[in-house]
């Protein structure tokens, strides 16, 4: 199973390890100031990603919080940057206002042209999978 996250303490070297269960970590945050995971996905064509921004990922006291974006992005690259770039807007927006939370961003990048395709229902329950294993890290709506 995936570690508590509650349990992990961000400056030990190789504290991420344990989510490899489900998630595989695309970026670690040392690189951009965000964590970026990907989290498995059962339809294809479909990559799901979460960026905490670093502020705010493992610490119980400030939890992640934005929403799920679902676009047909040119690669993959572009649909990481734009989950990191949005996590990190939404911590200046909860910073702004108080909220005790920080930025996180769920992107979903399709290769299908047409949208309507994809099985919403499905999708939406592999992304609360993620986001219950994430035990707190990290809610969406607000």
């Amino acid at each position: 199973g995936v570690t508590s996250l509650s349990t992990l303490a961000p400056t030990t070297s190789g504290w991420l390890n344990g989510l490899n269960d489900l998630f595989k970590i695309v970026e670690r945050p040392s690189e951009r100031g965000a964590t970026v995971l990907e989290a498995p996905v059962n339809q294809n064509g479909l990559k799901l990603y979460i960026a905490i921004d670093a502020d705010s990922f493992g610490h119980v006291q400030r939890p992640g919080n934005g929403g799920i974006r679902l676009l047909n992005y040119e690669s993959i690259d572009d649909a990481i940057d734009d989950a990191v770039r949005l996590a990190k807007g939404m911590t200046r927006k909860h910073d702004m206002f108080r909220t005790g939370f920080s930025g996180a961003k769920v992107v979903i990048q399709s290769d299908h042209v047409d949208l309507s395709v994809i099985e919403r229902k499905g999708l939406m329950e592999d992304a609360a999978k993620a986001l219950h294993a994430l035990e707190g890290s990290m809610y969406t709506g607000c």
